[in-house]
């Protein structure tokens, strides 16, 4: 990367892997040549996206920001499977029922395919699990009540595997819904599933404890502290204890540090946690809180995270917290610099210096960024085809024409840039914190007339034409391509 920069400076035109093939392809003269080089170009820039966000999991936050996740992924990958329904030897004149026969065959086919739906969860594929979990769950529903008219008063064994069974299924969706941030879909599905827990405490124990974890970081990501002291007990602490679930002690303790920082508006600069899972997940629900706007719980909680990061002595989460202090300092109009200064120190005295920046685009590297008319992509300055984080968005008026926009910044360069566009993405797409690389299409930067959009500083200026412009977008849980 330093000599693909060293060789702008001195205007020497590079190509580096994809963009080589993709060269060589259209150089060729014969269909032979061309083919090869085809299939050359998508191998390579296939291995190019995963390497992209693969080696970032070693630095970047935004691929390791997902500790909730995790959790769920453990805590349903270790559930039993429920034994085959047998006929009792005292009942050996029961026959099934028909709408029972239904309700079997649909929850056979469901734990044959919860497997794929943990591996969607994983893979980031949330929108289309979301859908087929809420289709499995209004299935299950449907052929559940069929069944209990068909059987009055009679009790039923699938029935109970049936409740439990949902009760999977609504905590997997309340985990897809939780990484959307859309709190009002999940509180809905914890509600229901807090019921079932009440009702039929034995059907869902094993995953009782850990919905009432995510309940708590619900309520302390949503201020409602008042709750959140509710489910908070020696009394859980102890029956996490009795079922050796010392995770579940850890997180909960960590959830209730959280809420003691939010709620009195200070941070421990010497506190200490034990457990990198603990300290994960605070910067986790700090992360959260960015995504939603709350920049003064998100500053307080990232803050936190940094200073229990430093006293362990564990530089990547230390790390973590400053880039992500970065992206905040620019949410908020560059107000947190003597916090992201101190961070720097704390870095350099672990023996990290491969740090981000907040000084000012220097006017010399900026030009070398601007190009006079539409080029594609990957015919830009190197810097500007890496990843970036989103920090704002909203409208603007342009030569008499209404834009979107989204702000970006690579915490590790210094230019702010501003990413006109006609195309609308989704508010949880371009929630701050969120990251962004334009994959494919032509851009044309420039320096802008005005420094300022809606109050926010830019040294950068892109615009996109429309077609065939090609963006990923990455977050916690993978990443998605939209065209």
């Amino acid at each position: 990367m330093k000599l693909v920069k060293a060789c702008e400076i001195v205007k020497t035109p590079v190509l580096i892997s994809s963009s080589f093939a993709f060269l060589l392809k259209n150089m060729s003269t014969k269909k032979e040549h061309s083919d090869l080089f085809e299939k050359l170009y998508d191998t390579i820039l296939s291995d190019e996206i995963s390497h992209s966000v693969g080696r970032s999991q070693l630095y970047d936050p935004v691929a390791r920001i997902k500790k909730i996740q995790e959790h769920a992924l453990g805590v349903l990958q270790n559930i039993t499977k429920p034994i085959v329904i047998q006929v009792e030897p005292a009942r050996d004149k029961y026959h099934l029922l028909d709408e029972e026969n239904s309700l079997i065959e649909l929850m056979n086919e469901i734990e044959f395919e919860f497997p794929n739906y943990l591996e969607q969860l994983e893979r980031g594929e949330l929108e289309v699990l979301r859908l087929e979990l809420g289709e499995v769950y209004t299935a299950l529903s449907d052929l559940s009540l069929e069944l209990r008219v068909a059987l009055m008063d009679k009790d039923s064994y699938t029935e109970e595997l049936a409740v439990r069974l949902k009760a999977r299924v609504l905590y997997l969706l309340s985990v897809v819904e939780f990484t959307l941030l859309d709190f009002e879909k999940l509180e809905g599905h914890l509600n229901i599933i807090t019921e079932i827990s009440s009702l039929y405490p034995k059907l869902v124990s094993d995953i009782f404890m850990d919905i009432h974890l995510l309940r708590m970081v619900y309520f302390l990501v949503t201020d409602n502290h008042e709750r959140l002291k509710g489910y908070y007990s020696e009394k859980f602490l102890f029956l996490c204890e009795r079922q050796e679930r010392i995770d579940l002690v850890r997180l909960t303790r960590a959830v209730i540090l959280a809420s003691t920082v939010m709620e009195s508006g200070l941070i421990d600069k010497r506190a200490i946690i034990d457990g990198k899972d603990e300290i994960s997940l605070i910067i986790q629900i700090g992360y959260i809180l960015l995504q939603m706007k709350q920049f003064e719980h998100a500053l307080l909680i990232l803050l936190q995270s940094h200073y229990l990061a430093v006293n362990l002595g564990d530089h990547i989460l230390a790390k973590d917290t400053l880039e992500l202090l970065v992206i905040l300092h620019y949410s908020v109009k560059e107000k947190c610099t003597e916090e992201i200064y101190q961070g720097i120190e704390d870095l350099k005295e672990l023996g990290v210096f491969e740090l981000p920046v907040i000084s000012i685009a220097d006017m010399v590297e900026l030009q070398r960024m601007i190009t006079p008319d539409f080029v594609p992509v990957d015919d830009l300055s190197v810097i500007l085809q890496d990843w970036f984080y989103i920090y704002h968005s909203g409208t603007m008026v342009k030569e008499g024409e209404i834009f979107s926009f989204i702000l970006l910044k690579n915490p590790y360069y210094s230019p702010r840039i501003a990413l006109l566009l006609r195309s609308q993405f989704s508010s949880y797409d371009i929630s701050p914190g969120r990251q962004i690389k334009i994959f494919e299409g032509n851009v044309k930067t420039s320096i802008p007339k005005v420094s300022t959009v809606d109050g926010y500083p830019i040294d950068i200026l892109m615009e996109v034409e429309e077609k065939n412009t090609k963006y990923i977008f990455r977050g916690p849980f993978g990443m998605k391509l939209i065209l």
